[in-house]
């Protein structure tokens, strides 16, 4: 539910979140200076993830129905569906 809320905060900022849906297993990287919000979509099996903070990264399980806002930078997935939501910053 906090989640769902700064989500909506972040809309009403102003700030265009763009939804990127990762099903395969390449890895993906992301600016370290963004911070995204992950979308469990099915139960997913993380392969490797790593995080701006102390270089932490996501559990290697996460339950369908979860989701954190964090400072990731690069993610890999053994399986399942995640929806990783990025500000557009195309978007004056």
């Amino acid at each position: 539910m906090e989640n769902t809320r700064q989500y909506i905060a972040a809309q009403r900022a102003g700030k265009n979140l763009i939804p990127h849906f990762i099903s395969d297993t390449a890895q993906h990287t992301f600016t370290p200076e963004e911070v995204v919000m992950v979308q469990v979509l099915e139960d997913t099996v993380v392969a490797s993830s790593v995080t701006n903070a102390e270089g932490n990264g996501l559990p290697a399980n996460l339950p369908a129905g979860f989701s954190t806002w964090i400072q990731i930078t690069s993610i890999t997935l053994t399986s399942g569906v995640i929806c990783v939501l990025k500000e557009d910053r195309l978007k004056k």
